[in-house]
């Protein structure tokens, strides 16, 4: 008999509980494996324009990704919340031009839509199976933002969130998973 595949709100309930009970010195390692890794991805390496995102709570904390990719001329970018969806938005300084947003998330303060190339979307989530799908909260603010963009999608996690579940057709596929012990390319 096959085992019962977890459903996707009690994979997030379980993921949600495991971040919790990270200490902030297990965060705070594990991002940095995980943020050089991330610095190693070709796609990283050459890409001019980046949208990352503000980590709330123990997600994957990438700020001194942004705080370098900000030093070198590179154009980063944090997403905002517009209706059900996310916009990304270009900012100059970090922490300084981030506020919180309607969905209790971290955005720019300047809510101007960018509407240039975005390369890369260094993505967080709840849960990433194998096949690049992602799980989130569950409001489709990614997936939404991300259909009909062609941006390579760089997924962030720590090993743990490396999970089966069932994904949907909406589910916007990684193009990239990196956690503190592995990258797996999927492109």
């Amino acid at each position: 008999m096959m085992p019962e595949m977890i459903t996707k709100e009690g994979l997030r309930q379980e993921m949600i509980k495991m971040r919790k009970a990270m200490t902030g010195q297990d965060v705070m390692r594990k991002s940095a494996l995980i943020v050089a890794r991330l610095m190693d991805v070709r796609e990283y390496v050459n890409a001019k324009s980046i949208m990352f995102y503000v980590p709330k709570g123990n997600e994957v904390n990438i700020e001194s990704a942004i705080k370098e990719a900000i030093g070198e001329g590179i154009t980063v970018l944090i997403p905002a919340a517009k209706g059900q969806t996310l916009i990304p938005v270009a900012i100059n300084e970090y922490p300084a031009g981030i506020e919180k947003g309607p969905l209790a998330m971290g955005e720019p303060k300047d809510k101007t839509e960018y509407t240039g190339v975005i390369d890369i979307a260094v993505i967080p989530g709840l849960a990433f199976n194998l096949q690049g799908r992602r799980l989130g909260r569950g409001g489709g603010h990614y997936d939404r933002m991300l259909t009909g963009r062609n941006i390579f999608r760089i997924g962030v996690a720590y090993e743990f969130q490396l999970r089966e579940f069932p994904a949907e057709a909406h589910d916007q596929p990684m193009d990239v998973l990196v956690t503190e012990s592995r990258t797996i390319m999927r492109k």
